[in-house]
């Protein structure tokens, strides 16, 4: 059913901006300032480079991964956003966001990381979801560029698969309640009495949920 997420111990928040307003909220130099961790995080860092790129570097620890995403040029991309980093146990990084989240697993995931690592990236199952990651090998400015437009790819296309699953529950969810109301309406009139729910779709076969 495709790779489950391995247990690592050192993960990195990345966030990169050029939003007016974020820059104007945090007064900072060219220079990385440490800051008050926050969410579960040991380590913050923050600069703003060049004046218009404002940076965040969160981590559980300190270690070369971070001396190294300090010391390189934010990479050249168009999107803001904040960025999962974490290093692989052989050799090399993995990179994900959470726009790279979607439904699953699914049955054929695997059949599709058979081929998503010719693109360097891959979808792995985390808490009863995908999530798509792309791989790069130096904690370097363009190899990290190229990881995140890699990415953006896959997130792209998670963002339309959770755009029609949206509109599919909202479809059914909606013919729900109107199939049901005119039954809540009856039961209004005696609060007291308890009427079964209609049959208007198979039921689950006994046990069913444990094959989920």
């Amino acid at each position: 059913m495709g790779k489950s997420k391995a247990k690592v111990d050192q993960i990195i928040e990345y966030e990169q901006s050029m939003l007016e307003s974020h820059i104007q909220e945090h007064n900072l130099s060219s220079k990385w300032e440490k800051r008050p961790s926050k969410d579960g995080y040991s380590v913050r860092y923050e600069r703003l480079f060049e004046g218009s790129i404002f940076q965040a570097v969160h981590a559980r620890l300190e270690d070369e991964t971070i001396t190294r995403l300090m010391s390189i040029r934010p990479p050249e991309i168009q999107d803001d956003g904040q960025w999962t980093i974490t290093k692989n146990p052989n050799s090399g990084y993995t990179v994900t966001s959470g726009f790279a989240i979607s439904y699953g697993p699914f049955e054929w995931q695997q059949a599709m990381n058979d081929w998503l690592p010719t693109y360097g990236l891959g979808l792995i199952s985390v808490m009863g979801y995908v999530q798509g990651e792309a791989y790069f090998s130096e904690v370097e400015s363009g190899c990290f560029a190229d990881a995140l437009k890699r990415l953006h790819w896959l997130e792209s296309f998670c963002v339309r698969v959770n755009i029609q699953v949206e509109k599919s529950c909202r479809r059914m969810w909606g013919w729900l309640d109107e199939q049901c109301r005119p039954d809540i309406a009856k039961m209004l009139l005696d609060p007291e009495e308890l009427v079964d729910p209609p049959h208007l779709f198979d039921l689950m076969e006994p046990r069913s949920r444990e094959r989920r």
